[in-house]
């Protein structure tokens, strides 16, 4: 399936936020298996993306309070 991928990042060059648009795409879960319900093979394997995107980021709560 095609896609486009679309990475925004911040003045400082670190990456921010990722956009994929699925073009063609049903209203189908992305790179699901074909033996699920409502999701389309083709990929790209969206549960793999979301997984890569959020483990390269950590989570800043800033100062701790005791």
């Amino acid at each position: 399936m095609a896609y486009t991928k679309t990475v925004m990042s911040t003045p400082a060059g670190n990456q921010e936020t990722e956009q994929w648009l699925l073009h063609g795409a049903g209203h189908a879960w992305a790179g699901g298996s074909q033996v699920g319900s409502y999701t389309d093979p083709k990929g790209p394997d969206a549960s793999r993306e979301m997984l890569r995107f959020f483990m390269s980021h950590t989570r800043d709560d800033g100062p701790r309070r005791h």
